[in-house]
């Protein structure tokens, strides 16, 4: 009898084992996308534009922080685009290059309704966004109704703990030759529109901030992560990694 009992209950603990790994949370993680060219210069041209060569080092560095917060590789990638002479193209579109699976939506990045319906309905458990950083908090009360802080209101935050209560993990230099192969916007803009060369090459001596927003959608909460501190010094970049 007891040893009846005994594998009644080993049945069970295997079974409530099997469906713990069935069951996973659905996991949403939001990046900003890297900085763009000169939009503020260019600002008729803000629609179709790419990234600088400081946002490629940003988008260089997306895939080794997905690779820190999901264990297996297994996403699907969202993100936005807009379209120059039949090319897709945004500076969120370019940030997302090296990432896999990916599903673009053709809209404007402050239309966060359509991605939030097609988030919710997707069936992947590890889902990766890469959107206007700007209405990050909006995408995230839509999609579990919590209130979340401005992004600047959050950098601020978070820049307060770095080297404290956040830990410096690594540094890493990053040079041109590093970022040759990122693409920063659709080749006809290029082409089109030379006046907007110099602002895709020059380095900028500036501070770019890289942080990220881990969404439990089962759990209903979030996280944000400080990533990482792009740091520029007119000749390469040093990547500060607190992930």
């Amino acid at each position: 009898m007891k040893l009846v009992l005994i594998i009644f209950l080993f049945g069970l603990l295997i079974d409530n084992t099997i469906i713990a790994e069935m069951i996973k949370d659905k996991r949403i993680i939001i990046c900003r996308h890297g900085e763009e060219i000169g939009n503020k210069e260019f600002k008729k041209e803000h629609s179709e534009l790419g990234i600088s060569l400081q946002g490629a080092v940003r988008t260089l560095m997306i895939p080794e922080i997905i690779s820190k917060l999901i264990d297996e590789q297994d996403y699907v990638t969202y993100t936005y685009t807009k379209m120059y002479k039949n090319e897709p193209t945004s500076r969120s579109y370019f940030t997302s290059q090296l990432l896999k699976n990916r599903n673009l939506s053709i809209n404007k990045s402050d239309e966060v309704d359509q991605l939030v319906e097609d988030l919710k309905k997707e069936t992947a458990n590890n889902i990766i966004c890469i959107w206007e950083h700007s209405v990050i908090p909006k995408i995230i009360h839509k999609l579990i109704g919590v209130s979340a802080p401005d992004y600047d209101h959050t950098v601020s935050n978070i820049s307060k703990q770095l080297g404290k209560e956040i830990p410096l993990k690594s540094t890493q230099a990053i040079n041109e030759d590093d970022i040759k192969n990122i693409q920063l916007c659709a080749k006809d803009f290029k082409k089109d529109n030379e006046k907007v060369n110099d602002h895709i090459t020059t380095l900028k001596d500036d501070v770019a901030y890289s942080l990220v927003w881990d969404i439990n959608f089962t759990k209903k909460s979030y996280t944000v992560y400080s990533g990482y501190l792009i740091e520029s010094n007119k000749t390469n970049w040093q990547v500060l990694k607190y992930l």
